[in-house]
């Protein structure tokens, strides 16, 4: 039986919602929230955004810009792509959590009495739900994890010798691949998530002006897990190319609690089982 407030579908940036494939980051709410509510959710994706209502659950990604007002979807976790992304389209819907401090300050400055909650990014979730037993390479090697939009630019590079972590061909490849790693840098956001999820020491470097939204949504998600932000990310070309001395620069880079990402993690699974058991029935705003 299917209830009329019951969430059905999960939203994701993607234009191919039914593949198991593509960016790990961008599908990964697909892969969390059946793996939590043990059931199977409508999968729908960017051409679906029109149909995007209150039976839908925006979970990972910086996809609130894809909201328009009055759709009541149920939002936790996402965040903005950049500082100038317009909240007034997320009046009518629900707001149960952003995933970082920029988010939550653009809509509350947008809508004062807001009182929006930071849950930080559900990709944290990686570690819990799909490799509790992970453990990272015992042997000292350095892998990259590097967007598409970055790939030809990174081959051409005089770092093309680190190799690839793929997180475009799966969940269980990304898992056997960066388990070969005890150091990793990236260029996507989630490679950094999913990094501090496994207990990965990274590095987020940037390698192009190619990923939309520059540092803003590093910046974010890093507010939510209590590290400095930066200006702007640290360009690849500036690191060191000699793997000892990149290593030593990646374990010197700010890395979280462990603590708090498993604290974090947990709140964030028993909040997700709350909001489907029992979503809110009014918008925010």
């Amino acid at each position: 039986m299917t209830f009329e407030n019951e969430i059905q579908k999960i939203y994701a940036s993607t234009l191919r919602p039914k593949a198991d494939t593509g960016n790990l980051g961008d599908i990964f709410g697909y892969l969390a929230i059946e793996k939590i509510s043990k059931r199977t959710l409508k999968r729908t994706g960017i051409p679906d955004k029109e149909q995007i209502d209150h039976q839908t659950l925006l979970l990972v990604g910086s996809i609130l810009n894809h909201i328009k007002p009055g759709q009541n979807a149920l939002i936790y976790g996402p965040g903005f792509i950049t500082s100038e992304d317009n909240p007034k389209k997320l009046r009518g819907n629900r707001i149960a959590g952003v995933r970082g401090k920029l988010s939550k300050k653009i809509i509350e400055k947008e809508f004062p009495n807001s009182k929006i909650k930071v849950c930080s990014d559900p990709g944290l979730l990686i570690k819990p739900l799909m490799a509790p037993e992970f453990k990272p390479a015992s042997s000292i090697k350095v892998g990259a994890i590097i967007d598409s939009v970055d790939r030809s630019q990174y081959m051409n590079s005089s770092f093309n010798h680190i190799p690839i972590v793929e997180h475009y061909k799966g969940l269980d490849h990304f898992l056997k691949s960066v388990s070969s790693f005890t150091h990793l840098i990236s260029t996507s956001l989630h490679g950094v998530v999913f990094s501090h999820s496994l207990g990965i020491p990274v590095l987020p470097v940037a390698i192009s002006n190619k990923i939309a939204g520059g540092s803003f949504k590093f910046n974010d998600y890093l507010s939510s897990i209590k590290l400095k932000q930066n200006k702007a990310l640290m360009m690849l070309h500036q690191a060191p190319r000699n793997q000892t001395k990149l290593i030593d620069l990646i374990a010197s880079y700010p890395q979280p609690n462990r603590d708090l990402i498993e604290e974090l993690s947990q709140k964030q699974e028993r909040t997700i089982k709350k909001l489907l058991r029992n979503p809110p029935k009014s918008p925010s705003f």
